[in-house]
C-alpha cells in the first residue's frame, strides 16, 4: 500500500522562504518577471505561507484550510457553531443518499435473482 502525503502541509513557512521553496534560488525566480514582483508584494502583506500540493484543486484546498483556521481561531463560537450545523446537515443528507444507494443495489440484486430463478 502506498503511503499518502499531506495535500496541505501542517507547518507554516516564513514568506522569505517562498522563493527557496518553489525555486532553486532568487535568480531562478527572477527569470519569470511576474514572480519577483508578486513575491515582493506578498512579502509585505503576509508573514507566512503554508505550502500546498500544486494540482487542479490547490486553490480551493488552501482557501478552505485558511477559512477553517480563521473559524477555529475566533474567540466567539458563532461561526464554528454555524459551520458544524451545516456539516451535520450535509452528513444527514449523505446518510439518506447512502440508504437510497443501498436500496438500489438490493433491488438490482433481487432483479438478477428473479431473472435467474
Amino acid at each position: 500500500m502506498s503511503k499518502s502525503f499531506p495535500q496541505v502541509f501542517h507547518k507554516k513557512l516564513p514568506m522569505g522562504d517562498a522563493v527557496y521553496y518553489y525555486f532553486k534560488d532568487i535568480y531562478d525566480a527572477l527569470r519569470i518577471a511576474q514572480v519577483g514582483v508578486r513575491l515582493i508584494f506578498l512579502d509585505h502583506d503576509y508573514s507566512e505561507f503554508r505550502p500546498v500540493v500544486p494540482d487542479e484543486e490547490c486553490f480551493y484546498r488552501s482557501f478552505i484550510f485558511s477559512y477553517l483556521e480563521q473559524v477555529v481561531d475566533r474567540i466567539d463560537t458563532l461561526w464554528e457553531d454555524r459551520l458544524l450545523a451545516a456539516l451535520r446537515e450535509l452528513d444527514r443528507r449523505a446518510e439518506r443518499f447512502q440508504r437510497a444507494s443501498e436500496f438500489s443495489r438490493r433491488r438490482d440484486a433481487h432483479r438478477c435473482y428473479t431473472i435467474v430463478a
